[in-house]
């Protein structure tokens, strides 16, 4: 405490602004109250003066409760004094902290007289005990818990309380001792005394409060100890069955009575349909009136439920029920699920009750501010009514809850007494279905979380598996589809591939879509909502999916139009020569001669143009161009050559192949082979004017026809004599004369005469 003094002491100095000033007389400590703290006891100090307070001015009230009322009262007329010498003002400023500051004294009296609880001797237990003493002791344990959490929760919250007023202190401390002599700090010090009394109280309930808890604590383990040794003390043979059958009757009956009772009351809220003030809080009141019939109602089938089950209990103890172990669990899961629900219900009524109780209070305001005459003495009564009502909704709520508690007991004194008197195989198999359903419920709980909303409809992750699960059933529909479908074209035998690849495509589409139909409606969206997706994918089209629309429209086309199959020859613009081999929606696959599988939108067979050689049928006529020397007889080829192109396995045999002579070339004669083929028979190898070329090779070898060699002559106009010279020393014929070429011919070309080229 005397470094904290100090501390307080040098921050004062340090805003006073000058340490020399503050040490320079006693005085100066006096003015700040820190004198008198230095020179005399606690014991020895006057009254705390807001003036003048120092550090330690608490310890002139710590004393027991009848001193520290001499002290209060003294205290209480000094600073009624003092403020009456006030200025007016801050006499208002004063008055109600001086108020607030002796209450807050009077409570520490009553605190500082509050004794300690002893914790209370064990009470011996009972020799036996019957179901209603273990529900007692059951009540019991619940409403002390309940207690103890609230003494707990204020225990918590007066220490937080005494955290910040603490802080707060220190603060206004910190403030004060800066401050001169003035009215204000006359007020600030009052302020302090209030702050430091609050505190006090909280620290002499601190003690009180955790002993409370102990107390508690203490008779909720003995209540504990007793209920448990009770559950091997249950007496029953107390018990007549037909007083047991004749409860239940009676729960029954008025259960059945309940049930009437809430239909009488719904039937009446559907009636007013009004709109006036009258009408309005008529129609509250109707609806409180539903809500107490329900309450009621639940209360009945409680009240039912709790004596079939301590009926049942007590037929089990007494060995004279039949239901096997098993039956009997189950039922019993379905009367706790039944509870669960009812006590998810029991909230919703309380709130509803609660928020009529607003509207009462806030309906009584409004009519309070109005004149009197028979209209507002009116809904004043039905308000009164509105008001007794939900009280009484709020009772029977209470009840409720209870009546609940001691349901929910009574199931589990039949489980336990099931887990005891069954054997170690009904116990292994109830604990591993009990452990499965938690995992089963947990495993639902997680599928049915929310993760996003389409159109307000929560999409869960079982959602999307069932999508999932949906799609792909649909995939596997689709793919038995077409594999049956193509069974049965083999079998006719009157159905071309691309004809069943086509209608195998386009029900695989038709199959998908109505799939996604159904995996959309599965999750509860409406064509409302399927408008809305539509509109949306219009929108992206519109933006960036043109490409993707294009080509799924023009894969439509080309499965329509079947001006492109499966199994065409195609040749497109760019040169690109193939087999057509699957058709998408997307795009077309298209199989080269090499072997190189060429991907091609959609859009490019549509928007260009192209070669298809097998589009109506597969017959195609063939040009194959070849040549020979001058010196062959022109019919003689055309024997051998029609002959070879006969051996070709794609040639036609009804149409006769023809060759043509076509060109005189400038070393040779040109022909043609012109012969119609099959493009989508066999052959030799994948180009059939390979084959061709190859049959009218060997053909021509075979006769000894000669193919002619490339030739090129060269003119010179004029020959170096080096080159002279070399050339007569290589023994070769002598040169030819030059064939001097006009200047206006030199650029014309003639028959066998290649054009000239000067050497240097």
């Amino acid at each position: 405490m005397h470094k904290k003094t100090l501390l307080i002491f040098f921050v004062t100095i340090f805003l006073n602004g000058s340490a020399s000033t503050a040490f320079a007389s006693t005085s100066t400590l006096d003015d700040m109250g820190l004198g008198a703290f230095y020179q005399t006891s606690p014991a020895e100090q006057q009254l705390p003066n807001p003036d003048t307070l120092n550090p330690q001015w608490w310890h002139y009230f710590e004393e027991d409760p009848t001193e520290l009322a001499q002290k209060v009262s003294a205290s209480y007329q000094q600073l009624q004094t003092q403020i009456k010498a006030l200025p007016v003002e801050e006499q208002e400023l004063a008055a109600p902290i001086l108020n607030q500051l002796f209450v807050n004294f009077n409570a520490l009296i009553t605190a500082k007289k509050q004794q300690p609880k002893e914790i209370p001797a064990p009470q011996p237990f009972r020799q036996a005990y019957t179901l209603e003493q273990q529900l007692e002791l059951n009540h019991k344990i619940r409403k002390l818990k309940i207690e103890k959490k609230n003494e707990v929760d204020e225990l918590d919250s007066v220490k937080n309380r005494t955290v910040k007023a603490q802080k707060r202190l220190d603060d206004l401390l910190v403030s004060y001792l800066a401050m001169d002599q003035s009215p204000k700090k006359f007020l600030a010090g009052l302020e302090i005394m209030a702050q430091r009394t609050a505190l006090g109280v909280a620290e002499e309930n601190l003690p009180i409060l955790e002993n409370r808890i102990e107390v508690q604590q203490s008779r909720l383990n003995q209540l504990q100890k007793e209920l448990i040794l009770s559950k091997t003390l249950l007496t029953v043979s107390n018990y007549d069955e037909n007083h047991l059958e004749h409860e239940i009757r009676l729960a029954e009956s008025k259960l059945e009575n309940g049930q009437t009772e809430l239909a009488r009351a719904e039937s009446n809220s559907l009636n007013l349909l009004g709109d006036t003030a009258s009408d309005k809080s008529l129609k509250y009141l109707l609806t409180q009136k539903v809500t107490h019939a329900s309450v009621n109602k639940a209360l009945a089938w409680t009240k039912v439920a709790f004596d079939k089950l301590k009926y049942n209990l007590i037929m089990h103890i007494n060995n004279r029920f039949e239901e096997s172990h098993h039956d009997m669990r189950k039922t019993l899961e379905s009367w706790k699920n039944n509870l669960d629900s009812l006590s998810r219900q029991l909230s919703e009524w309380k709130k509803n009750s609660l928020r009529e109780q607003d509207r009462v209070r806030q309906d009584y305001a409004i009519l309070t501010t109005q004149s009197d005459n028979s209209e507002t003495n009116k809904l004043m009564r039905l308000n009164q009514t509105r008001r007794q009502e939900s009280l009484e909704s709020l009772s029977t709520l209470q009840i409720l809850e209870d009546e609940i508690f001691n349901t929910t007991w009574l199931i589990d004194r039949l489980e336990d007494y099931i887990q005891t008197h069954s054997s170690f195989i009904e116990r292994w198999w109830m604990g591993l279905n009990s452990f499965a359903k938690k995992v089963l419920d947990g495993l639902i709980a997680w599928l049915n979380y929310s993760l996003f909303k389409v159109s307000g409809i929560p999409i869960t992750l079982l959602t999307l598996l069932r999508i999932v699960l949906i799609l792909t059933i649909t995939f596997i529909l689709s793919k038995v589809v077409r594999t049956a479908l193509i069974s049965f074209g083999n079998s006719q035998g009157n159905m071309t591939e691309s004809t069943l690849y086509t209608l195998g495509r386009l029900g695989h589409y038709f199959i998908l879509c109505v799939g996604g139909l159904i995996a959309i409606f599965s999750i509860g969206l409406d064509f409302s909502n399927l408008v809305i997706i539509t509109g949306a994918l219009t929108f992206g089209i519109g933006f960036g999916l043109q490409s993707f629309a294009t080509n799924f429209l023009c894969g439509l086309r080309i499965l329509f139009e079947r001006k492109l199959k499966i199994g065409d020859y195609i040749e497109l613009e760019s040169g690109l020569y193939g087999k057509i081999t699957e058709i998408h929606v997307q795009n077309t696959v298209i199989c080269t001669s090499d072997g190189r599988e060429v991907i091609v939108p959609n859009s490019e067979l549509i928007g260009h143009q192209l070669i298809n050689w097998t589009m109506n049928n597969d017959n195609r006529r063939l040009h194959i161009p070849f040549q020979t020397s001058y010196n062959t007889d022109k019919d003689f080829v055309r024997q051998i050559v029609v002959a070879a192109a006969k051996r070709v396995p794609c040639a036609l045999s009804d149409k006769e192949p023809q060759v043509w002579l076509v060109k005189f070339g400038d070393v040779a004669l040109e022909f043609e082979l012109v012969v119609w083929v099959n493009y989508k028979s066999e052959s030799f190898t994948d180009s059939k004017e390979a084959d061709f070329l190859w049959e009218i090779e060997t053909a021509l070898r075979a006769h000894s026809i000669e193919l002619p060699m490339p030739q090129q002559l060269l003119h010179f106009q004029h020959v170096p004599n080096f080159l002279k010279e070399n050339v007569s020393a290589l023994h070769h014929p002598p040169i030819p004369p030059i064939l001097k070429v006009p200047n206006h011919e030199k650029n014309h070309g003639q028959i066998g005469v290649a054009p000239t080229r000067s050497l240097p």
